[in-house]
C-alpha cells in the first residue's frame, strides 16, 4: 500500500509545484526518460516487496506520468 500512498504523495508535490512547469516550453524538458526509468525502476521495486504486483504498479505509475506530462504541456501552451 506504501506504493500507492507514494503515488498521492507524488501528486501533492506536483499541485505545490506546479508553478515550475512554466519554464518549461518544450515536450523534452517534461518528459525525461533517464528519470522516469529510474522512477518506474524504483516503484517496480516497492511493489515488489510490498508483495503488490509490480507490471499493475508500473501501469498506475507510467498513467500519472503521461497524464501529469500532458498537463505540465497543456499549462506551458496557455502561458
Amino acid at each position: 500500500m506504501q506504493v500507492l500512498n507514494s503515488s498521492f504523495g507524488q501528486a501533492s508535490a506536483f499541485s505545490r509545484t506546479s508553478w515550475a512547469v512554466k519554464n518549461k516550453n518544450d515536450i523534452r524538458a517534461v518528459q525525461v526518460a533517464d528519470r522516469v526509468s529510474l522512477v518506474l525502476a524504483s516503484r517496480r521495486q516497492e511493489a515488489a516487496k510490498s508483495h503488490l504486483s509490480p507490471d499493475v504498479v508500473e501501469k498506475i505509475w507510467r498513467s500519472m506520468i503521461e497524464a501529469f506530462t500532458e498537463l505540465e504541456m497543456t499549462i506551458n501552451k496557455d502561458n
